[in-house]
């Protein structure tokens, strides 16, 4: 089963692409970065097929998004 959590929308496709570099494929948990037309724009939220409650897999998207930013 997987677990969907909704990160924001952008304008632009290229406006998700240093997210998707920064956490598709990250940490134990594998995280997907989904991006998908939605009015006009994109939809963007990240996924995992990682077996945890909701606010576990939140906690870590969280640390990897806080580390990603660390780095610049």
């Amino acid at each position: 089963m997987y677990t969907y959590i909704p990160i924001t929308s952008v304008t632009k496709l290229s406006g998700a692409d240093k997210f998707k570099a920064a956490i598709d494929g990250k940490s134990f948990m594998n995280f997907e970065v989904i991006v998908a037309p939605c009015g006009g724009g994109f939809q963007v939220g990240v996924q995992t097929i990682y077996d945890a409650d909701p606010e576990r897999i939140q906690s870590m998207l969280n640390l990897l998004m806080f580390c990603a930013i660390q780095d610049n």
